[in-house]
């Protein structure tokens, strides 16, 4: 389920931040210097809590990166892109269709790079294993002595 969350953000980013506008979007650390405006997408926090009846609350943390590249203006390409993620990632959708909010949006902006966090929450339902139960019992009258 965690990579469905994260392959349907990326497919929100590759929507927003297309390639043939020069972004490019990697779901793996890419230790380089960048010359185009680059996203680095993961987790930062995946936590499960349960709730009765076999429902648990998953909540998964995404934690995109944003390096301008080299830019002549990069503050104001930052600030613009801060507003599409907060707009444009409020709302994912999972391969199958169901529409996942985001919550929690946090943007954070040091030395020049975008930290962008979001939460995706959603129920997940597991089906508990049936045991067997027995097929017939005899009881017998008496007294044991």
């Amino acid at each position: 389920m965690c990579r469905e969350v994260l392959d349907a953000v990326v497919r929100r980013l590759t929507e927003m931040f297309p390639e043939e506008d020069g972004y490019v979007i990697f779901t793996n650390t890419v230790e380089t210097q960048f010359l185009n405006p680059v996203f680095l997408v993961g987790f930062n926090q995946i936590s499960e809590k349960s709730y009765p009846g076999g429902r648990y609350l998953r909540s998964n943390g995404m934690h995109i990166r944003y390096f301008p590249g080299k830019k002549t203006q990069p503050n104001g390409e930052i600030e613009q892109v801060s507003e599409m993620l907060l707009k444009g990632l409020e709302y994912v959708t999972l391969e199958e269709g169901s529409l996942l909010r985001g919550t929690d949006r946090v943007i954070k902006i040091e030395d020049g790079i975008l930290d962008f966090k979001v939460n995706y929450n959603m129920f997940l339902y597991r089906q508990k294993e049936t045991e067997q139960t027995m097929e017939s019992v005899n009881v017998e009258k008496g007294l044991v002595k």
